[in-house]
């Protein structure tokens, strides 16, 4: 596998490939490094040798086709290696590519301003464990978006489920269904890789359905064998203007033998809602039903304080783009803060997204934060591997033991 660094400068072009070759990265898979002054050029040997190039160095401040648009057609190709964004810019700029990068659905492993310091690199590089685990998919032409233009799936949708943890105790209170289904081309799909016209088509909310049968069917067993654990599920914010939708779910859990007090219903920020009575009406006799109702990807939306008081929410879910990397930045540290203490002052649950190391988990703990979901509990899973990785799951294990989990026997849902 190989390493592409791209930048217009020629010195950083030298020096960065000695800098990378002192750290031994040969050991760990890599075989060769490749440089490149032109993000045009760069692009084009990307699609010519797929999958060689597994991590990449790219300078945002470029001639020609800058770093963003570099990373934006990184996006489009389905580039699934390794990316770190270099700038000699300021900070905000460059946290705010990282984010953007990080949205486009690619993973960024740093963000480091010039020049670069050996062990601000290092620090870096020792994210990578083993790169001969990472997939060596081929840069696909074929788009995701011509894969499904035409068809999406319709009984092949599977609900996998990422946990939700209590940040004061470290329990697992429950797990958020997400929708996942295989093409033969793209492999594992999920609703959020899809382009926004198709996100929002008529076709996502058919297996929204299936979602949500899956899950009452896995909240039935979970009852069965005494787990008292919730689910929650994604649906589109129009479907409260259907007055019928909270009879069917009261139907269809009674059915399944689901209790609906351990059923949350996410709706995602930037679904506006227009605030009619008939959606009111829905809101309010779902709320009636013990069902749960979340705001989801909070912060990141259009929702107005009139929306939030008005309708009965009982959760609100803080978006990953303010949790991931907040321990670090303290311009997200502070919209942080600043939504959990409106959710406090709310007085609803709140969930944050994205956690993926014990920093931001200390973090969102420290501001008061109910629950966390995120990479550092574990990605989504299969129903069949929950059980195993519920056994396996230890708030007190050597790398949370500075949590400072509260004990309790009925952490506060």
């Amino acid at each position: 596998m190989k390493i592409m660094v791209l930048d217009d400068d020629q010195v950083m072009l030298r020096i960065l490939p000695i800098q990378l070759r002192n750290f031994g990265l040969r050991a760990k898979g890599f075989t060769d490094i490749e440089t490149f002054a032109d993000a045009a050029i760069a692009l084009e040997h990307l699609y010519d040798q797929p999958g060689q190039f597994q991590l990449i160095f790219c300078d945002l401040q470029m001639p020609g086709m800058d770093g963003v648009e570099f990373v934006g057609h990184l996006a489009e190709a389905g580039y699934t290696g390794r990316l770190v964004l270099l700038t000699g810019e300021d900070d905000k700029i460059l946290s705010a590519v990282r984010d953007l990068a990080i949205s486009r659905g690619l993973t960024v492993i740093g963000a480091l301003n010039k020049p670069i310091f050996p062990d601000a690199l290092q620090a870096v590089l020792a994210s990578i464990d083993d790169v001969e685990q990472v997939q060596a998919a081929p840069v696909p032409r074929r788009t995701l978006h011509d894969a499904v233009l035409d068809h999406l799936p319709a009984g092949e949708v599977e609900a996998w489920y990422q946990p939700q943890v209590s940040l004061r105790t470290g329990q697992v209170l429950g797990f958020e269904a997400l929708a996942r289904w295989t093409d033969e081309e793209f492999g594992l799909v999920s609703p959020a890789n899809l382009p926004a016209e198709l996100a929002t088509a008529v076709e996502i909310e058919r297996f929204t359905g299936q979602v949500l049968h899956q899950a009452l069917l896995q909240l039935a067993r979970w009852a069965a064998d005494g787990r008292p654990w919730s689910v929650s599920v994604n649906v589109a914010a129009r479907i409260f203007s259907d007055a019928g939708f909270p009879d069917r779910v009261r139907d269809l859990a009674q059915e399944l033998g689901a209790p609906l007090d351990r059923l949350t219903l996410e709706v995602t920020e930037n679904e506006v809602f227009t605030q009619s009575s008939v959606q009111l009406e829905t809101a309010s006799r779902l709320r009636l039903k013990k069902v749960g109702l979340s705001v989801d990807d909070f912060g990141t939306g259009y929702s107005s304080l009139a929306t939030l008081r008005d309708f009965p929410f009982s959760e609100l879910k803080i978006d990953r783009s303010f949790v991931t990397g907040a321990s670090s930045n303290p311009r997200l540290a502070t919209m942080l803060e600043a939504n959990l203490k409106m959710a406090s002052e709310l007085k609803v649950r709140t969930v944050a997204e994205g956690i993926e190391s014990v920093e931001e988990l200390r973090l969102v703990q420290g501001f008061g934060c109910d629950a966390g979901q995120g990479y550092l509990f574990s990605p989504a899973l299969p129903g069949e591997a929950i059980d195993e990785w519920a056994s396996s799951w230890d708030p007190l294990r050597p790398e949370f033991r500075a949590v400072g989990w509260q004990a309790s026997a009925s952490p506060r849902l």
